[in-house]
């Protein structure tokens, strides 16, 4: 089963994607080949097989650890004055920083 060009264009539709007609070939021509993989895969025989959760017996996967780093008042401080004072803002915008508090002031009210 093949990607028609009419499915090609609703999908690029749906992600409100734009594609020139080089990159519609060249993504039609890789969801076809997905697409071939997933038929070859479907007509396995697996009946009898039980079902793996990992390719490796004995493997348990275990959740990562995520460091929480606590922000002490004076470094979200530090930050604020970095932020207030940096030039990627608008122009007509100011950020003055009072007790480490940024008052947001726009010249367009």
């Amino acid at each position: 089963m093949a990607i028609t060009k009419e499915q090609l264009d609703h999908l690029a539709k749906l992600c409100r994607i734009a594609l020139s007609d080089e990159e519609k070939t060249r993504l039609g021509g890789q969801l076809n080949q997905i697409i071939e993989f997933v038929e070859q895969l479907q007509a396995c025989d697996v009946e009898g097989i039980e079902p793996m959760a990992h390719p490796q017996e004995g493997v348990t996967l275990k959740p990562r650890r995520i460091e929480n780093k606590a922000h002490t008042e004076g470094d979200l401080s530090a930050s604020a004055e970095e932020i207030a004072t940096s030039k990627k803002f608008l122009k007509n915008v100011q950020h003055p920083v009072t007790n480490g508090q940024i008052e947001v002031r726009s010249s367009l009210s």
